[in-house]
């Protein structure tokens, strides 16, 4: 994982916008995983849902992202971006702690103490060794979704000495914003196909 300001980010890899949605437009892989690893004959179970859930949120995630890539609302995808490195955390935790799926079955009030969810840091310190910058994007992707200095600068720009423009229109303040989003999105999935893959090869193949 990268910063969210581009320094760990390769950019390189994507030779405009249209590039880079072009790499990302097939969300198949997640599906994939699932289908190289499920057994039609396998008896169903908790960490057999919790697997099948991840996969179509993965999906539905990486297409949401895609789409507001190209509708030019930054202001929808980088916290679509941060629900997806949730669901990346999440998953990761399960795969060493499989019990853990018990813990999302009910909704946060109706949790019995024992089986409280655990807070996002201690899932980001989870992955820490394997993902060291996952902290710093998250840090990023929560200062624009939660209304924090990303979010508050971002619609507005200086022109010349002394004029700032503002559009009530979502639009990315220049190319390189973009490209961010989608570089995120990127090296996520490629994180969320391993992590699903590690799950199921783990957890639900025999």
């Amino acid at each position: 994982m990268a910063t969210d300001d581009g320094h760990l980010l390769d950019l390189d890899q994507f030779e405009d916008l249209d590039d880079a949605l072009a790499q990302l437009k097939d969300s198949r892989a997640y599906e994939e995983v699932l289908r190289e690893a499920l057994d039609p004959s396998a008896q169903f179970g908790l960490l057999t849902l919790f697997a099948m859930s991840a996969c179509t949120r993965f999906r539905g995630l990486h297409e949401a992202v895609v789409r507001e890539v190209e509708a030019t609302n930054p202001h929808a995808v980088f916290p679509l971006n941060r629900a997806f490195a949730e669901t990346v955390l999440t998953v990761a935790y399960a795969h060493d702690h499989p019990d853990y799926v018990e813990r999302i079955l009910e909704r946060r009030g109706e949790q019995p103490k024992e089986l409280k969810r655990l807070p996002i840091r201690k899932l980001i310190d989870h992955i820490a060794p394997d993902a060291p910058g996952f902290n710093q994007v998250y840090d990023e992707l929560c200062e624009i979704t939660h209304f924090g200095s990303v979010a508050l600068w971002q619609p507005h720009s200086i022109t010349g000495e002394r004029t700032l423009q503002w559009g009530s229109a979502p639009r990315w303040s220049n190319d390189r914003e973009a490209l961010i989003a989608c570089a995120q999105l990127k090296e996520m999935s490629a994180a969320a196909v391993a992590y699903l893959h590690y799950f199921t090869q783990r957890h639900l193949t025999t």
